[in-house]
This record gives C-alpha cells, sequence and structure tokens, in this order.
C-alpha cells in the first residue's frame, strides 16, 4: 500500500510511510491535506479531512461568504502581513486569496469545503482585525491573536530525524518561493529601467532634431532681413541721386 501511494504521490512533495510506533500508514510531507471521498473514513479531529500536523496550524476555522470586507492579520517571525477579502468572497476565492498573500511567507490555506486550515513552515499567528461580523471568519474567531498549535513530532529517533529533513526541504521551498518573487520584482525593475532610458533617448533625439532646425529657420529669416536692408539702401542711395541729375541739366 506504501509503495503505491508513493508511487502516485511522486512529485508532490508528500510520501507515505509506516509509522514505526502502532504500524499505522502516516503522510508527510509539506502542506496538504487529504479528504475524505467514496465512503471512506479517515481518522483524526475530523473523520472528513486530516490535515498534516507536523506542520505549525491552526485547523478547522468555519468560513462562510462575506456580505463585507473583512480583514485578516498574520504574523510570522515578527513580519506582519493583512489580507483583505471584500463583499462577496467565497470560501475557494478566500483560500485563493490568502495563500496568494502568504505562501510566500511560508504559511499555507487549505480547505475540506466547508472551512480552512493554516498550516506554516514557522510558528504564527492569524487575526480578524477588521469586518468580523461580515460573515468569513466571523466575530468569534480569530477574533484575537490565535497562535499556531506547536507541530507533532513522533518519539521515535528515526521520525525526529525525519520530521528535521522535511523542515528542512519546506524552508528550502519557501525560499525557493521568495527567490522567485524577489527574481520577478528584479525582472519589472530592470524592464523599467530600460524602457526609462529607451524613453530618455528618444526624447534627447526629438529635442536636437527640434532645436537644430529652429536654427536653420532663424539663419533664414537673418538672410532675410539683411538682403532687404540692403535693397532699402540702395534705393534710398538711387533716390537721393536724383535731384542731383536733374540740377546738372539744368546747369548744362
Amino acid at each position: 500500500l506504501v509503495a503505491q501511494l508513493n508511487q502516485q504521490l511522486s512529485g508532490s512533495g508528500v510520501s507515505a510511510r509506516i509509522n514505526s510506533t502502532d504500524g499505522a500508514v502516516e503522510f508527510v510531507g509539506g502542506a496538504f491535506s487529504i479528504a475524505s471521498t467514496g465512503g471512506a473514513t479517515l481518522t483524526g479531529t475530523d473523520n472528513a479531512f486530516l490535515t498534516n500536523d507536523t506542520l505549525n496550524h491552526i485547523n478547522q476555522q468555519t468560513y462562510t461568504t462575506t456580505t463585507g470586507a473583512q480583514t485578516l492579520q498574520f504574523t510570522v517571525g515578527g513580519v506582519t502581513t493583512n489580507v483583505t477579502l471584500a463583499t462577496g468572497v467565497t470560501l475557494a476565492g478566500a483560500v485563493s486569496a490568502i495563500n496568494q498573500a502568504m505562501n510566500s511567507k511560508g504559511i499555507y490555506a487549505l480547505s475540506d469545503g466547508t472551512g480552512i486550515d493554516f498550516q506554516g513552515n514557522s510558528a504564527f499567528t492569524a487575526q480578524v482585525t477588521a469586518g468580523g461580523a461580515n460573515g468569513g471568519f466571523g466575530a468569534v474567531q480569530m477574533a484575537t491573536a490565535t497562535s499556531s498549535v506547536a507541530p507533532t513530532v513522533s518519539g521515535s529517533g528515526t521520525n525526529a530525524a525525519t520530521n528535521a529533513i522535511q523542515a528542512i526541504n519546506s524552508a528550502l521551498t519557501t525560499l525557493g518561493n521568495i527567490q522567485g518573487t524577489v527574481g520577478a520584482g528584479q525582472n519589472k525593475l530592470q524592464y523599467a529601467i530600460n524602457l526609462a532610458t529607451s524613453q530618455i533617448t528618444s526624447f534627447s533625439a526629438a529635442q536636437s532634431r527640434i532645436r537644430d532646425a529652429d536654427v536653420a529657420a532663424e539663419a533664414a529669416n537673418l538672410t532675410k532681413a539683411q538682403v532687404l536692408a540692403q535693397a532699402s539702401l540702395a534705393a534710398m542711395a538711387q533716390a537721393n541721386s536724383a535731384p542731383q541729375q536733374v540740377l546738372s541739366l539744368l546747369k548744362g
């Protein structure tokens, strides 16, 4: 059974194993949930939905579609992040919004179709800071800062070592997500810099062409003015010489 499960779970980050204490099949890995389908019965606090309690977790928070905006506040390692759920956000929409904001910080929201579980690589708190009466998580759940439950660690030395390896793998996954976010931000910044540089070059070239055209026009205007001035002087000289010519004829 374990071999078949692991074959089908390959690449998912989740694996099955046999508990060394009671011989039961257990699942380990990153954040995950197991929903019961086809009438199967699962053991645990919720017979229809199991989550990975080897991570820090806040389980089984019921949720209804919001009737007004609601704000959640997550604190991980002293860093606070607010997640706003707008009016009319459904359960699936809430899971998506929370994961979009919190996955890079190592917090994951999972749903069994009626409620939401939070799982994290590190200890965290969750709290409804605004809109508690607007549906969503309601006015009672997480009304104050709710701390995550510490992960359940097996007493077996082998299992403890395996849990440590899984914690490291989860941390590496989180680091990879953060690096991806930072890399995407760097690419956007570099694109903005390149675009600004291109625009500055285009503006400078256009300004240069405009200025060159103005100089040429002014030079033409100056030449025209000089020609007109010279023509005026010649006409005035010609007019002044006419009386003298008449006097010369009279003298003759």
